[in-house]
């Protein structure tokens, strides 16, 4: 069949999975099991990835092209998050008085920079990136791309099967998530691979067998996100294998799903805003904490109106670096990088040449 290329009900869910992620790492909010979101995200982009380069990789795009892409559309906000996490640290230690000195933290502002993770516990802790939490995932996104580029996305279906089957084995046999600590740090590369190659099949699936219409719109398949999000307890990892199996039902219903004009603006925006808000909502709410705290006396960053009214700046500030840095800077490095380069590259010669 010939697959869509955008799909309004998946933007609405991946960027109800960064708030997600938002709410459960201020620690107060609706997602207690907010953690999920992040194998939301490997599963959707799996599908996106398979979906936009697969036909491009196996005809004529370059592993360099791929890569160049990717890092245009990954790395203006890896490095805001870089900085925006050296800020809040510096900020919070200041007013805290535990700063740890310039020799300790460069070192760990640099290798954020370069996305290169801490196996090892740090000054700062056992983070991977201890300057900003959430880039962790982005490593492991990086790779998957990078092995799926240099010729996965060449492996029938039948054997990636095996290797997401092997995966999701390994994360079970870990007894927890990992990827984002040191002491889980290797866990994090089955976590991905059932993830990011999960959603490779989910894709070729959609792509290759005619599939009913899902016709209820993408509000019951946000409102089940939702509820799988908001688990209040630490689930056994036995049992987050039915709950992956409902993420991609959701996705294929997504995929397939018809929605009216104004669900599709609103996925529109939703899904544009949720990889600023993934990749600097735990600098942001560390410099809102520490702002009230030293504003506002008797502060409390438990307080459901402070938990909301941070929240909803949070996310004015991840759509106003959308629109002011984000995009206009992916833009410019498209053009600049890979644009004008294929144009050079495909004008004939002239005789005055």
């Amino acid at each position: 069949m010939e697959a869509k290329r955008h799909f309004p009900a998946l933007d609405a869910l991946r960027g109800v999975a960064a708030i997600g992620v938002m709410t459960f790492h201020d620690g107060y909010g609706w997602s207690r099991s907010g953690y999920l979101a992040v194998d939301m995200f490997f599963l959707l982009s799996g599908f996106v990835i398979a979906l936009s380069y697969e036909q491009r990789l196996r005809e004529r795009m370059t592993f360099a092209e791929f890569m160049g892409r990717r890092l245009i559309r990954l790395y203006p906000m890896i490095l805001l998050g870089c900085i925006g996490g050296l800020i809040a640290y510096i900020v919070n230690s200041h007013y805290n008085a535990n700063y740890i000195g310039e020799a300790e933290v460069a070192p760990l502002f640099l290798s954020s920079m370069a996305l290169v993770p801490q196996i090892h516990s740090s000054p700062l802790g056992i983070e991977t990136f201890p300057l900003n939490t959430a880039l962790w995932s982005l490593f492991f996104e990086l790779f998957a791309n990078i092995t799926y580029a240099l010729g996965l996305f060449r492996w029938r279906s039948s054997v990636l099967a095996i290797l997401v089957l092997l995966s999701l084995g390994a994360v079970v046999a870990a007894g927890s998530l990992g990827g984002n600590q040191a002491p889980n740090f290797w866990a994090g590369f089955p976590r991905v691979g059932f993830g990011f190659f999960g959603g490779v099949l989910l894709y070729r699936l959609y792509a290759a067998y005619p599939m009913a219409k899902w016709r209820l719109g993408a509000l019951p398949l946000l409102v089940m996100l939702v509820l799988l999000l908001s688990i209040p307890i630490r689930l056994p990892m036995i049992t987050l294998v039915p709950i992956f199996a409902v993420f991609a039902v959701i996705i294929l219903a997504g995929a397939t799903a018809e929605v009216t004009a104004r669900m599709a603006a609103i996925g529109k925006l939703l899904g544009e805003i949720s990889y600023p808000l993934y990749a600097l909502h735990l600098p942001l709410f560390t410099l809102t904490v520490v702002c009230c705290g030293q504003a506002l006396h008797g502060f409390d960053k438990r307080d459901p109106l402070f938990v909301a009214l941070s929240s909803i700046a949070i996310l004015v500030v991840s759509y106003a670096v959308l629109k002011g840095f984000d995009e206009p800077v992916r833009k410019r490095l498209t053009r600049d990088l890979i644009e004008r380069p294929s144009a050079r590259r495909a004008r004939p010669l002239s005789l005055a040449e």
